[in-house]
């Protein structure tokens, strides 16, 4: 048996727990949403640096010269948007997903200086339609899921825009299992 910290709503609900070691050990979860496609090592295949097209078994990034690239830090691979205004990335599906598959991936701020701004857009009947934005008040450091706010709108394209000094990091699968069940 080991403890394990949990830090909740600003340490206001935070405490020890027992984490029984063969949880440590555990595979994925036997419950998967369909809704969600696995995307935990996504990029791990690809080739770090930059890219203008990107095949995953997901589906085709694609990104304007110097817009995004493919990068390796420590918690893995993801696709970072480069500094600048207005960069561009484009998922494309093989069929239409509803919008709501997009809260399986995260977005890490690179950096605190201003400006900072990022809008995903689903390529909808009527246009680019906005289902997710972050601005000025995100933190930088630290990957945030992705918080869709059109659920049903089913697409095949999805693109991601960030205005930023340095750009902004889209990474795949944050899982926080409930490992705090006691």
């Amino acid at each position: 048996m080991l403890l394990g910290y949990c830090a909740m709503s600003a340490l206001a609900h935070s405490r020890v727990t027992r984490v029984p070691v063969p949880w440590l050990y555990a595979g994925k979860p036997a419950m998967i949403s369909i809704n969600r496609p696995p995307v935990a090592d996504l990029f791990e295949s690809a080739s770090a640096g930059p890219f203008t097209r990107l095949e995953t078994r997901l589906g085709v990034w694609g990104a304007g010269d110097g817009h995004a690239e493919v990068y390796s830090y420590a918690r893995g691979k993801g696709i970072r948007l480069q500094g600048g205004t207005d960069r561009t990335v484009t998922l494309t599906l093989p069929q239409a997903a509803a919008s709501g598959m997009l809260s399986s991936f995260g977005v890490e701020r690179f950096t605190s200086a201003a400006p900072y701004a990022l809008v995903v857009e689903v390529l909808a009947e009527t246009g680019w339609q906005t289902v997710c934005e972050q601005g000025p008040d995100t933190p930088a450091g630290q990957p945030g899921r992705l918080k869709v706010l059109a659920q049903g709108l089913r697409a095949s394209q999805f693109r991601f825009r960030c205005t930023s000094a340095l750009g902004a990091i889209i990474v795949p699968g944050i899982n926080l299992h409930g490992y705090f069940n006691d």
